[in-house]
């Protein structure tokens, strides 16, 4: 009966992450691998939305938990070796600077950093909501909707991305106000609460 139902879950789970709704295909496939913790196929569609999402630690674990279960002809190897390459750590490790920086108030190192590196301020949804936030941050409103547009056509639930553009949308003329709630909002989830519990929490 189980596994029935995660096979229910992963089928939706990976329709949502095909329309690009990749919040919503995250809290289906998290079922899905609780009522089949064996399903290595929703564990790797799991890690590809997280890595969307850039929670690259979370993607990593999902990868690691389908390798074990299934280490044959399972592409979650190339993706956990994608992810040791040089690269990649480059990659994290000038993400992780943009976001100290930012939460230092730097916007405009921050804001360098991101764009400096174009997989880096294309590809990932919370790296286009941190480059908002910087660019909201130097008074840059319009400019700031847009990288948040841009996060929202890579996951259309997204929704921090959605908050942001309803808040700067209400508080245009209050540059401080969503760069504030963020900072908090941060400061929470270092504590391992999910994107919807700090919304539920501003």
């Amino acid at each position: 009966m189980f596994k029935d139902l995660s096979s229910k879950y992963y089928r939706w789970g990976l329709a949502l992450a095909l329309e690009n709704r990749i919040s919503s295909a995250v809290e289906v496939l998290e079922k899905t691998v609780v009522f089949d913790e064996s399903n290595w196929k929703a564990w790797n569609v799991l890690g590809l939305c997280r890595y969307r999402l850039g929670d690259f630690d979370k993607a990593k674990k999902a990868w690691q938990k389908s390798l074990i279960i299934n280490s044959e002809t399972n592409p979650a190897a190339r993706y956990l070796n994608d992810m040791e390459s040089d690269e990649f750590k480059s990659l994290q490790k000038q993400y992780n600077l943009a976001l100290e920086l930012a939460l230092l108030g730097k916007y405009s190192q921050a804001i360098r950093i991101i764009n400096g590196n174009k997989f880096l301020s294309s590809s990932f949804v919370r790296s286009l909501n941190l480059l908002g936030l910087c660019l909201y941050g130097k008074g840059k409103f319009r400019k700031a909707r847009l990288k948040w547009e841009m996060a929202l056509s890579l996951d259309r639930d997204n929704p921090c991305s959605t908050k942001y553009i309803a808040e700067s949308m209400r508080l245009s003329n209050n540059r401080n106000f969503l760069v504030d709630w963020w900072k908090k909002a941060f400061k929470l989830s270092k504590r391992g609460l999910r994107d919807e519990e700090l919304l539920s929490n501003s």
